[in-house]
Parts: C-alpha cells; sequence; structure tokens
C-alpha cells in the first residue's frame, strides 16, 4: 500500500524519540583468573536492556513496542519522520544523548541509524556563536569537557523564552488550538500540531497521552474537528496502518555485537539469580 501511495510523512515528537534508547550501559562483576591461580572479580561494561514497563509503565511499554516497526519503515523509505525549529529548540535544555544518542557507550537507540534522515520541515533554531564568541573568548574548552546540558549557555532560560515567543504568535490555527486546550501545558503543543497541518503532515506523533485524550474529546469542536493531520502514539499510528508491535528487547539482536552485549548478560543474571 504504502509502495504505491508514496511515504507517509510525520512530525515526530521529541517524547517519542525520547523512548527511542532501550538498552544501556551497565557494569557488571566477572570472574578472572590470573596466572597467579588467584581469582577475581572486575567491572566489566556490558549492554541490558531497560525494563520499559517498570520504569515507565504499562502505557509507555505497549507504545515502545511500535517503534521497531515505526523505525523500519523510515529505514525502507516508506515513512519520513520530520522534526521543526521549535521541537529542536526544545531539545536545547535537556541533556544531548535523550533523544537520539547514547548515555553510555553499549547503549542501544532505535533512532540512531535514521537520525540524520529527521530533518526539520521550517529550519532550525540556531545561535549567533561569533556574538557568544566575542564576549567568551576563554571559556572555549567549555565545548570539550563540560557534561552540562548547555555547556556554553548559548540557550540561558530557554524553556520560558520558547513559551513566551510562540505565546505571541498570531497565527489563526495556532490561536484556535490555544483557546480549545488552554494553560502554558500546551502552547508548544498547539503549535506542534499546527506545523503538522501547515506543512499536510500525516500526523503529529507524540506520547504526550494527556494531549492525545484532549484531541479526542474535542474531535467535534473547530479548529480539532477541521484539521487534516492527525494526533497519534505510536500505538495508534501503528494501528491505523497496520504495522505489528515488536518488543524492543528483541532488536538488538539484528546488531553483529548482540552476543556479546545483552545477551551474555541476560545469561549471567539468570544464573546469579538461580545461584541466590
Amino acid at each position: 500500500m504504502l509502495k504505491n501511495s508514496g511515504p507517509i510523512i510525520v512530525l515526530i515528537d521529541n517524547s517519542v524519540l525520547g523512548h527511542g534508547r532501550t538498552h544501556e550501559s551497565v557494569f557488571l562483576k566477572e570472574k578472572v583468573n590470573w596466572i597467579t591461580g588467584e581469582d577475581t572479580y572486575l567491572d566489566v561494561l556490558h549492554r541490558a536492556p531497560i525494563d520499559i514497563k517498570q520504569k515507565y509503565g504499562e502505557t509507555v511499554f505497549e507504545n515502545v513496542q511500535y517503534l521497531p516497526g515505526i523505525v523500519h519503515l523510515a529505514q525502507l523509505g516508506l515513512l519520513e519522520l520530520k522534526t521543526s525549529s521549535e521541537l529542536l529548540s526544545e531539545r536545547q535544555h535537556h541533556p544531548t544523548y535523550r533523544f537520539l544518542g547514547r548515555k553510555g557507550y553499549f547503549d542501544y537507540n532505535l533512532f540512531e541509524k535514521i537520525s540524520k534522515q529527521i530533518k526539520s520541515v521550517d529550519g532550525y533554531d540556531l545561535p549567533d556563536l561569533s556574538d557568544w564568541f566575542a564576549r567568551n573568548p576563554t571559556t572555549i574548552n567549555k565545548v570539550f569537557y563540560s557534561t552540562d546540558i548547555d555547556p556554553l549557555g548559548l540557550y540561558p532560560d530557554n524553556d520560558k523564552r520558547q513559551q513566551d515567543r510562540i505565546a505571541q504568535s498570531n497565527d489563526p490555527l495556532y490561536k484556535d488550538l490555544v483557546s480549545l486546550f488552554p494553560g502554558k501545558k500546551y502552547i508548544k503543543d498547539a503549535w506542534h500540531i499546527r506545523t503538522a497541518e501547515i506543512n499536510n503532515l500525516f500526523c503529529f506523533l507524540t506520547m504526550d497521552f494527556r494531549l492525545c485524550k484532549n484531541v479526542e474529546e474535542n474531535k467535534t469542536k473547530e479548529p480539532v474537528s477541521s484539521l487534516h493531520t492527525k494526533v497519534l502514539t505510536p500505538k495508534g499510528f501503528g494501528e491505523n496502518i497496520g504495522v505489528y508491535p515488536i518488543n524492543p528487547y528483541l532488536c538488538e539482536w539484528a546488531e553483529g555485537d548482540y552476543l556479546q552485549s545483552s545477551a551474555r548478560l541476560r545469561k549471567k543474571l539468570k544464573k546469579m539469580r538461580n545461584e541466590k
């Protein structure tokens, strides 16, 4: 169906990208036999699956199960994932690894391989670096050595500034959406829905379940009733086009190093539980 109709184009929320990391790096003690015959234990780094259901709950786990299929469609070119300047701006007050990268060396992120394919539909939020370096000529090393969220201080109070910037918009669709979803919580969400609509995208894909609930409750009211773009969770999107849910723990098995990572770790953890 998708091959005949062309790719589906989707605006993907940061809340979805944030759940793409399904495995994390952990240390596990391994027994080592020295030449002298003495045994000791060393901390060895492994890849371990994140217990998504326990950490985030059943609803999040149900939705994460549709991410492998969504990523696979993107890899095949049957689905185009898009971001926007304001979605990119949101990331500036979060750790860089949270959405598309790795926190640890052996982490596994579903979106990592297609991260370069996720382009913005309306440009990019870029700071004026020349002005910053002119004011801070001696602190360039912060770029390389700091682990802060915003080591250069290029985005001070970015969250508040972004909300204030969007709230000043006179876009009629945005203003109608904000009036339907009152409160600061929905200032940026209304803008993202508006962005997906004016760019003729299939949907705004999000894991903001409260937003999806509010959209569903107001689906007969304007402007929601006139929207062509949908507001869907990964589960809703998957059920809409027939994506099969897959346990995300299985996805790394397609990687060449999986035998040396969580598969080996699971075996050791099982052995440790049996010993207890």
